[in-house]
């Protein structure tokens, strides 16, 4: 979590707390909050409203985002808790970070379009029903070797009696069914989710 940098800022000034509060926060700046809201705003862990926060940043001529504790060394989350800032009015656009934050996002999503679109082309020519009818047989195959295999192993199993080779096959086979289960289920929902709510159109 981010902590903000107001006490560093206003230590810059040479100023105590009550006279930069007094002189600053309260004249200058014309805040209007109390000499207890200001303590509060200079504990890091504490967040300051968008409103002071900007005439604090153009106060100390910092960016928004440097004044409430990020720097260039973002983690996720904190890119994500600038960005929810920004949407959320709380940092302008145009700070540095954000800005900087912004642009990445826009580019992230213009790559993906191309990659989506390119995808698309070279799938257009796509025969679907065929491979979904080589699909259905390769599962019906692998459906009968699942089946062979179970029977093998589970009496094996109760009667202790597979190999230290054949433990390590089931363990690799047992991670493979979690992890392609997951997968096709996934894909599953997914699918039904859009089946259920487009309108199909007649492109036969």
């Amino acid at each position: 979590m981010a902590e903000n940098r107001l006490k560093d800022l206003r230590k810059t000034t040479g100023k105590s707390q009550k006279d930069f509060f007094n002189e600053i926060i309260k004249d200058e700046l014309n805040l209007g909050v109390t000499l207890r809201t200001y303590q509060n705003w200079e504990k890091p862990e504490n967040e300051i409203k968008s409103k002071p926060a900007n005439s604090l940043a153009d106060y100390f001529k910092v960016p928004i985002s440097y004044l409430l504790g990020y720097d260039d060394n973002l983690t996720v989350g904190d890119a994500m808790k600038i960005l929810e800032a920004v949407s959320a009015g709380t940092i302008p656009p145009d700070d540095k970070i954000a800005k900087e934050l912004l642009a990445k996002q826009k580019e992230t999503a213009k790559r993906s379009q191309e990659i989506a679109q390119q995808a698309y082309e070279k799938y257009k020519d796509y025969d679907l029903v065929s491979n979904i009818k080589v699909f259905a047989l390769l599962l019906e195959n692998c459906d009968n070797i699942y089946t062979d295999i179970t029977r093998y192993v589970s009496p094996r199993l109760v009667k202790n009696e597979l190999t230290e080779t054949e433990i390590k096959s089931l363990n690799t086979f047992t991670n493979l069914l979690e992890e392609y289960s997951k997968v096709f289920k996934d894909t599953a929902d997914s699918f039904n989710k859009r089946l259920n709510t487009d309108t199909p159109t007649d492109n036969d």
